[in-house]
């Protein structure tokens, strides 16, 4: 009976000293936890206990420096010069400079000039072979996060078309100078007419590729490639056989683009021309400087 009596006592013992031991561990962290609780506080991003507002960009509109026309009137231009100032408005843009981009690889964003919370004003550039088939570019806004706001990117869809030196998409002159830039061949500059520097078109022409033509003031097409032949020319005379012409067969190939119908065309012009060479003067034995047009092209630019 005292031995029963004597291991319920020790029994009793060991459960309280177990009992003791897990309550100390349950409000004394080891020093490894109290660590990693103070590293969570100091190295976090936020204030402790500070709020976090999360804002999303929105742009509702986009201007464009760049003036369209006709079938192209509601849409924004953007120029292959890159002067092309394109104004985003619009919310919560922030008060820091972030990014823009636009989803078509013919558009690019080459500058950002001014960035406030609702307007943006970037520099962008276009390539002339843009197509605008498919007009549905997303501008793309990517503001700047601060350590109590979240700011998100948002998009606005715009109807762009590539312009080159301000002229047109689509437009003939829009055509050749895209032609011109192809080859590596000087593009008139902005406000400036082809037909301001060009020269005649006459019997002492002589067609280049890369010139341009011009139909009157309101057509131009472009000189894709040229070929001459030229044949001598010799008369009998008192059983003499004397060379007294030359006559050269030019083959003209050209392009053009018409915007009213909207449509590319190409054909080939043939023209000879018969040179005195005794006098050197030159005639025109047969064809014309034309197009699909019914006139003949009056001048060109080279």
């Amino acid at each position: 009976m005292t031995t029963s009596i004597k291991n319920l006592a020790i029994l009793a013992i060991l459960v309280a000293a177990l009992g003791s031991c897990s309550k100390k561990e349950s409000v004394e962290p080891t020093a490894s936890v109290a660590k990693i609780k103070a590293d969570s506080v100091t190295h976090s991003p936020y204030r402790e206990g500070a709020a976090t507002t999360t804002v999303t960009a929105r742009p509702t509109s986009v201007a464009s420096s760049e003036s369209t026309f006709g079938t192209y009137a509601g849409f924004r231009g953007v120029d292959y010069d890159g002067t092309t100032t394109l104004t985003i408005t619009g919310t919560a843009f922030g008060s820091t400079t972030g990014t823009v981009s636009l989803s078509d690889a013919n558009y690019a964003v080459s500058s950002i000039s001014s960035w406030s919370d609702t307007r943006i004003v970037v520099r962008a550039s276009s390539l002339y072979t843009g197509t605008v088939a498919n007009p549905r570019v997303t501008v793309t806004v990517r503001p700047i996060s601060h350590s109590s706001t979240t700011r998100v990117a948002g998009g606005i869809i715009v109807a762009f078309c590539s312009t080159i030196y301000s002229r047109q998409y689509l437009q003939c002159t829009w055509w050749c100078s895209a032609r011109r830039a192809d080859l590596r061949l000087t593009v008139q500059p902005r406000g400036q007419s082809y037909s301001a520097t060009s020269g005649i078109i006459n019997n002492n022409y002589v067609p280049q590729r890369g010139d341009i033509w011009l139909f009157g003031s309101a057509h131009q097409a472009f000189v894709e490639s040229t070929s001459a032949l030229t044949v001598d020319e010799f008369q009998t005379m008192n059983g003499r056989r004397t060379l007294v012409s030359r006559l050269t067969t030019y083959t003209v190939q050209l392009s053009e683009y018409n915007i009213r119908p909207e449509a590319f065309s190409s054909y080939t012009a043939t023209v000879q021309i018969r040179t005195n060479v005794a006098s050197g003067i030159r005639t025109r034995a047969n064809g014309v400087f034309r197009s699909g047009y019914s006139s003949e092209a009056t001048r060109f630019y080279r």
